[in-house]
């Protein structure tokens, strides 16, 4: 990561998560707006080539949990059945980290922006946290989107509010 990008500020971890649900709930819109999010974030911080070619990964992973999602599980928008936990954690969620990370890490070798220097545990490391994150993250939004209620148990916010204290302990300690 050399000229650019610092560590801290590139591993927007639960970013993907984020457009993993708004593309499961929204569709094409919503990874048009995954899309466009990201340039503008990345923008912030590297030249509008480099941040449309981010941009572009971070649309093709909320495509990527969209459709594979919906192909094994076509109406669910929610996790709420042990076949759509066990599709989300063991098949759609690790492909979907795996080619998001793949792609960002050629489009930063491609730039020059990684060294060749241990790019495998990197690779491996970024992998696990994005997987981390997705799942403390996804499932959580997911639940958040599909209650059509404005008030929520004390039980339901204690729960909420451990899960984000997590998502920022682990965003935290990965950087």
């Amino acid at each position: 990561m050399l000229p650019y990008i610092l560590p801290a500020e590139f591993f927007e971890l639960s970013a993907i998560a984020i457009a993993a649900v708004v593309a499961v709930r929204y569709g094409w819109s919503g990874i048009l707006g995954t899309i466009l999010g990201s340039l503008f974030y990345h923008l912030l911080y590297v030249p509008l080539q480099i941040s449309l070619a981010l941009a572009l990964s971070a649309g093709l992973a909320s495509f990527l949990f969209s459709y594979l999602f919906r192909l094994f599980h076509p109406p669910v928008v929610i996790i709420n059945q042990v076949s759509a936990v066990a599709t989300f954690a063991f098949v759609v969620t690790p492909i979907v980290c795996a080619a998001h990370t793949v792609a960002t890490t050629l489009i930063l070798q491609h730039y020059n922006l990684m060294a060749w220097d241990g790019l495998a545990q990197r690779m491996l490391m970024w992998w696990f946290d994005e997987l981390l994150i997705a799942y403390l993250t996804v499932p959580l939004l997911l639940s958040l989107l599909s209650y059509q209620k404005m008030y929520f148990y004390a039980q339901e916010k204690a729960e909420a509010a451990a899960i984000f204290l997590g998502m920022g302990a682990v965003s935290w300690l990965a950087m």
